[in-house]
């Protein structure tokens, strides 16, 4: 009897040892295969997968690829929005260097030279603008940048359209009238839609802005709003200077201006902060232009708030 408990006793340590064996074997050969992947990853090779099979080591092989692929992805991201920041940086500086520079000039010339009374209001005048310039470019990135990055969040509501317009063309009323410009609404005073008051009302205004920048004297403007399905368009059309076809994908880039236009006030972010608005509140923008005919700005807002 005491023989067989021997044996027993025997064959359960040797499968013991077999299982421990075993489990040892595995922990090397995961670590092998674990130190093999790592090796791969901080060379740049591309990790060798197991296909098609459900072991230990595939599995792992499949998680350090979703980790290398998010870790990439991080990178990558980080680095587009190194790459953003520094063309930003860069856009901002040439777009400040000029006014800056002619500050300067009509400074120094005031305090280096003896002028006319006349010719010292000019200066000042002229030197007015530059800084009202500057004052411009700050306030629009700054909207800008807290938009793109969040830091402000737009409230769409059931407002109604006309009393946004109303509100813009309150603000382009004079400059429209000094140039003897006409501006027709079509709008019914019951057309909803969806959006932030304060900040689509901006949109609509810089749209305005344009049309009546770039509209020459006697000229006339139509604001027309119609109800769709889902969405309410409100059109601003003018009969100025029209834009180039080949220009017309350009124009809501930061700081893009028309060759045609450099003459004229502007710096080139308002566009550009008009669909920024407009795409955060889940519409969109169309524009249709003749050169020397005039052009279609169309703004696409939500009937219902999809933010």
């Amino acid at each position: 009897m005491n023989s067989w408990l021997f044996v027993i006793i025997g064959v359960l340590i040797f499968i013991i040892i077999l299982i421990i064996a075993g489990y040892e074997y595995r922990i090397r050969k995961f670590s092998k295969v674990f130190g093999k992947a790592l090796d791969q990853i901080i060379s740049g090779e591309k990790l060798q997968i197991q296909a098609n099979k459900e072991t230990l080591e595939s599995k792992l092989s499949h998680k350090l690829i979703r980790l290398l692929e998010i870790t990439e992805g991080a990178v990558s991201e980080s680095r587009i929005e190194k790459d953003e920041l520094q063309s930003l940086l860069g856009d901002i500086s040439h777009q400040i260097k000029t006014p800056i520079a002619n500050i300067k000039m009509y400074n120094n010339i005031l305090i280096e030279r003896e002028v006319s009374k006349e010719k010292e209001k000019e200066f000042l005048t002229l030197s007015n603008l530059q800084i009202e310039k500057l004052d411009f470019l700050m306030k629009s990135m700054i909207k800008m940048s807290r938009l793109e990055n969040g830091v402000v969040q737009l409230k769409p509501k059931d407002n109604f359209i006309i009393s946004i317009i109303a509100n813009a063309l309150a603000q382009i009323n004079q400059k429209a009238e000094d140039k003897k410009i006409s501006i027709e609404i079509s709008c019914e005073e019951e057309i909803k839609a969806a959006f932030d008051e304060k900040w689509t009302e901006e949109a609509i205004f810089n749209v305005i802005d344009n049309a009546v920048k770039y509209t020459p004297k006697g000229g006339k403007i139509a604001i027309e709003v119609e109800e769709l399905e889902m969405y309410v368009a409100v059109s601003i059309c003018d009969n100025g200077i029209g834009i180039d076809e080949e220009e017309q994908g350009r124009i809501f880039q930061r700081f893009y201006r028309s060759p045609m236009v450099q003459v004229e006030e502007g710096v080139g972010v308002g566009l550009a902060l008009t669909r920024e608005i407009i795409l955060k509140e889940q519409g969109f923008m169309k524009i249709k232009s003749e050169l020397g005919k005039g052009t279609k700005f169309s703004i696409y807002l939500p009937k219902k708030s999809f933010v």
